[in-house]
């Protein structure tokens, strides 16, 4: 009797023994540590950004990166660097005008400066891109003068950089605002409704190209001379100067001179290094996979590395870029 009553004890242990390891094993996420839980704020639910984050998370969750992100849909721009600031994001996708000015305490954040504010990579580039038709007359960027132009919807990044240039180089008040987003401009262009639509992003961007490639439509681009481009980039120096190449779009067979600016992803300088070293090395590792699904990650250059200005990176990210050889030699 004895002896019964000792092996049930002992077989009593080894069942608990291999619940309670089984248990620490799901909790752990298998044989490795729990994945690392983020909150990723990007633009509006449904957005290219927004889908492009998603894609991301998924890819991390596919090939076991050790991230567990969830996607916050938000206005950008300014709410994405109050999100960060209040610590209700974990990583963010921004204008690098507005995570500057947040960092420095300037512009819409002069009350609201983020000090710990760290870059983690530039993500792509927004360009500023103005389609007309040929039957409205307008060649350069001072004929937009007394016509109707789709500007943004209020308090979108878009809208913000565009009366940005229009107010630098003296159009603010000659034109008629259209205060509508990028794609329902191209639509009211391509029905006659306003004479330009004035963009802040990637190129080719998805609305620009059907109004290229619609028949009937003789849609072209115009761009910035070399005077307007100067002001721009004097003022703001995160401004730099871009050429679209021909045939960016159906039927346009000559390049265009514009400004674009960066857009990457922020964080705070608390998130764990590791964490960040661990972003870094899955977007470089796996955005041509991404890029199939996303046309954000279509446009990601991993050869622009670390470059965006003034905001100290992360060392999580700065770890990555030396060994890869991307961190400048001090």
């Amino acid at each position: 009797m004895m002896a019964l009553k000792k092996t049930s004890v002992i077989a009593i242990i080894i069942v608990i023994v291999i619940i309670v390891g089984l248990a620490a094993w799901f909790t752990l996420g298998g044989f490795g540590a729990a994945p690392v839980r983020l909150k990723w704020a990007e633009c509006a639910t449904g957005s290219v950004a927004w889908i492009g984050g998603s894609v991301f998370a998924k890819t991390c969750m596919k090939h076991g990166v050790g991230l567990e992100i969830t996607v916050i849909g938000s206005t950008c721009s300014v709410e994405n660097m109050h999100l960060l600031r209040e610590g209700k994001a974990d990583v963010v996708h921004d204008i690098f005008s507005f995570a500057r000015d947040c960092y420095y305490g300037q512009g819409k954040f002069v009350n609201a400066s983020n000090p710990n504010l760290r870059a983690i990579v530039w993500k792509q580039s927004n360009v500023l891109g103005i389609v007309t038709l040929a039957e409205t007359g307008i060649n350069k960027l001072t004929d937009l003068a007394g016509k109707k132009v789709v500007v943004g919807a209020p308090g979108t990044a878009v809208y913000i950089q565009n009366m940005r240039v229009l107010e630098a180089l003296g159009l603010a008040d000659k034109i008629i605002p259209e205060e509508i987003d990028w794609t329902q401009g191209c639509e009211a262009l391509r029905d006659r409704r306003v004479d330009a639509v004035m963009s802040f992003t990637y190129v080719p961007n998805t609305p620009s190209q059907q109004l290229f490639a619609t028949p009937g439509i003789n849609a072209k681009l115009i761009g910035l001379n070399e005077t307007e481009i100067q002001i721009l980039t004097s003022l703001y120096p995160y401004y730099v100067e871009y050429v679209i190449p021909p045939n960016t779009y159906p039927g346009q067979d000559y390049e265009v001179h514009t400004i674009a600016q960066p857009v990457g992803y922020f964080c705070n300088a608390d998130l764990p290094e590791d964490v960040v070293y661990k972003i870094v090395k899955a977007i470089y590792e796996y955005y041509p996979e991404m890029a199939e699904e996303s046309v954000i990650w279509a446009h990601f250059n991993p050869e622009l590395g670390p470059k965006l200005p003034e905001i100290p990176y992360h060392p999580g990210a700065i770890k990555f870029y030396k060994e890869v050889g991307l961190w400048p030699e001090s």
